[in-house]
Protein backbone atom coordinates (compact mmCIF):
# COMPACT_ATOMS: atom_id res chain seq x y z
CA UNK A 1 0.00 0.00 0.00
CA UNK A 2 1.46 3.40 -0.89
CA UNK A 3 1.46 6.25 2.00
CA UNK A 4 -1.71 7.80 0.44
CA UNK A 5 -3.25 4.62 1.42
CA UNK A 6 -4.85 3.51 -2.20
CA UNK A 7 -4.17 -0.01 -3.33
CA UNK A 8 -5.78 -0.10 -6.62
CA UNK A 9 -6.64 2.89 -9.64
CA UNK A 10 -9.64 2.67 -11.91
CA UNK A 11 -9.60 4.57 -14.87
CA UNK A 12 -12.45 5.11 -16.98
CA UNK A 13 -11.56 5.55 -21.01
CA UNK A 14 -8.00 4.64 -22.44
CA UNK A 15 -7.89 7.32 -24.80
CA UNK A 16 -5.09 9.83 -24.72
CA UNK A 17 -5.74 11.19 -21.05
CA UNK A 18 -6.97 7.48 -19.66
CA UNK A 19 -3.80 5.81 -21.36
CA UNK A 20 -1.50 8.28 -19.77
CA UNK A 21 -2.65 8.50 -16.46
CA UNK A 22 -3.55 4.29 -16.63
CA UNK A 23 0.75 4.59 -17.19
CA UNK A 24 1.53 7.12 -14.96
CA UNK A 25 -0.29 4.97 -11.83
CA UNK A 26 1.13 1.56 -13.13
CA UNK A 27 4.42 2.90 -13.09
CA UNK A 28 4.39 4.13 -9.59
CA UNK A 29 3.71 0.79 -8.16
CA UNK A 30 -0.80 0.80 -8.21
CA UNK A 31 -2.44 -1.69 -9.50
CA UNK A 32 -4.73 -0.42 -12.35
CA UNK A 33 -7.59 -1.69 -13.83
CA UNK A 34 -8.78 0.17 -16.94
CA UNK A 35 -12.27 0.45 -18.04
CA UNK A 36 -13.86 1.10 -21.95
CA UNK A 37 -16.48 -0.02 -24.25
CA UNK A 38 -14.93 -2.63 -26.32
CA UNK A 39 -11.88 -4.87 -25.97
CA UNK A 40 -10.55 -3.05 -29.53
CA UNK A 41 -10.34 0.18 -27.83
CA UNK A 42 -8.51 -1.15 -24.86
CA UNK A 43 -6.29 -3.17 -27.16
CA UNK A 44 -5.09 0.14 -29.25
CA UNK A 45 -4.82 1.97 -25.68
CA UNK A 46 -2.59 -0.75 -24.11
CA UNK A 47 -0.35 -0.77 -27.76
CA UNK A 48 0.23 2.87 -27.43
CA UNK A 49 0.76 2.27 -23.36
CA UNK A 50 3.51 -0.35 -24.45
CA UNK A 51 4.66 2.14 -27.34
CA UNK A 52 5.50 4.77 -24.84
CA UNK A 53 6.68 2.47 -22.56
CA UNK A 54 9.25 1.44 -25.18
CA UNK A 55 10.34 5.07 -25.18
CA UNK A 56 11.39 5.27 -21.67
CA UNK A 57 13.33 2.08 -22.05
CA UNK A 58 15.20 3.37 -25.19
CA UNK A 59 16.32 6.75 -23.22
CA UNK A 60 17.44 4.55 -19.98
CA UNK A 61 19.67 2.51 -22.81
CA UNK A 62 20.62 5.79 -24.37
CA UNK A 63 21.41 7.62 -20.55
CA UNK A 64 23.34 4.60 -19.29
CA UNK A 65 20.24 4.77 -17.15
CA UNK A 66 19.97 8.08 -16.22
CA UNK A 67 16.32 8.43 -17.87
CA UNK A 68 13.63 6.54 -18.37
CA UNK A 69 13.09 3.15 -17.16
CA UNK A 70 14.55 -0.13 -17.61
CA UNK A 71 13.44 -3.36 -19.72
CA UNK A 72 11.92 -4.79 -15.98
CA UNK A 73 10.70 -1.47 -14.71
CA UNK A 74 8.69 -1.88 -17.65
CA UNK A 75 7.68 -5.35 -17.39
CA UNK A 76 6.82 -4.54 -13.63
CA UNK A 77 4.33 -1.73 -14.70
CA UNK A 78 2.72 -3.68 -17.45
CA UNK A 79 1.75 -6.37 -15.17
CA UNK A 80 0.30 -3.82 -12.43
CA UNK A 81 -2.07 -2.81 -15.76
CA UNK A 82 -5.09 -5.01 -16.78
CA UNK A 83 -8.40 -4.14 -18.53
CA UNK A 84 -11.94 -4.64 -18.89
CA UNK A 85 -14.93 -4.12 -20.72
CA UNK A 86 -17.64 -5.00 -17.46
CA UNK A 87 -19.16 -3.03 -15.20
CA UNK A 88 -19.98 -4.35 -11.66
CA UNK A 89 -23.26 -4.70 -10.02
CA UNK A 90 -24.38 -1.60 -8.09
CA UNK A 91 -23.60 1.96 -8.00
CA UNK A 92 -20.48 4.18 -8.88
CA UNK A 93 -19.00 6.79 -7.10
CA UNK A 94 -16.11 9.03 -7.83
CA UNK A 95 -14.96 11.41 -5.42
CA UNK A 96 -13.06 14.08 -6.29
CA UNK A 97 -11.30 16.18 -3.32
CA UNK A 98 -8.79 19.14 -3.63
CA UNK A 99 -7.25 21.71 -1.17
CA UNK A 100 -7.51 24.67 -2.76
CA UNK A 101 -9.51 27.88 -2.49
CA UNK A 102 -13.14 26.46 -2.12
CA UNK A 103 -16.49 28.66 -3.15
CA UNK A 104 -19.85 28.98 -2.12
CA UNK A 105 -21.66 26.34 -4.70
CA UNK A 106 -25.58 26.01 -3.38
CA UNK A 107 -27.23 28.37 -5.79
CA UNK A 108 -24.98 26.93 -8.88
CA UNK A 109 -26.94 23.30 -8.79
CA UNK A 110 -30.48 24.72 -7.87
CA UNK A 111 -30.21 27.53 -9.91
CA UNK A 112 -28.15 26.91 -12.79
CA UNK A 113 -27.93 30.49 -14.71
CA UNK A 114 -26.38 31.99 -11.44
CA UNK A 115 -23.20 32.36 -11.49
CA UNK A 116 -21.85 31.39 -14.99
CA UNK A 117 -20.45 28.07 -13.44
CA UNK A 118 -20.93 26.10 -16.32
CA UNK A 119 -18.60 23.35 -15.61
CA UNK A 120 -20.65 22.40 -12.56
CA UNK A 121 -23.86 22.53 -14.34
CA UNK A 122 -22.49 20.59 -16.96
CA UNK A 123 -21.52 17.71 -14.57
CA UNK A 124 -24.88 17.59 -13.00
CA UNK A 125 -26.80 17.78 -16.27
CA UNK A 126 -24.69 14.21 -16.84
CA UNK A 127 -25.12 12.81 -13.84
CA UNK A 128 -28.78 13.41 -13.67
CA UNK A 129 -28.95 11.77 -17.50
CA UNK A 130 -27.16 8.64 -16.30
CA UNK A 131 -29.83 8.49 -13.64
CA UNK A 132 -27.42 9.52 -10.73
CA UNK A 133 -26.69 12.64 -8.51
CA UNK A 134 -23.72 15.13 -8.07
CA UNK A 135 -23.23 16.35 -4.39
CA UNK A 136 -20.73 19.28 -4.17
CA UNK A 137 -19.35 20.27 -0.86
CA UNK A 138 -17.41 23.68 -0.73
CA UNK A 139 -16.84 26.58 1.19
CA UNK A 140 -14.79 29.64 0.32
CA UNK A 141 -11.23 29.15 1.97
CA UNK A 142 -11.56 25.64 2.45
CA UNK A 143 -11.15 22.89 -0.87
CA UNK A 144 -13.80 21.42 -2.70
CA UNK A 145 -15.40 17.61 -2.67
CA UNK A 146 -17.74 16.62 -5.56
CA UNK A 147 -19.22 13.26 -5.42
CA UNK A 148 -21.21 11.73 -8.17
CA UNK A 149 -23.57 8.68 -7.80
CA UNK A 150 -23.93 6.75 -11.07
CA UNK A 151 -26.23 3.06 -10.95
CA UNK A 152 -24.73 0.79 -12.67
Amino acid sequence: MSESGLEKIGVIGIGTMGNGIAQVCAQSGFDTVVRDISDEVLATGMANIERSLDRLVKAHEKSDGDKGISEEQKAEALGRLSTTVELGEGAVRLTVEDNGKGFSPPSLIDHPAAGGKLGLIGMHERARLLGGSLAVNSKPGEGTRIVVNVPA
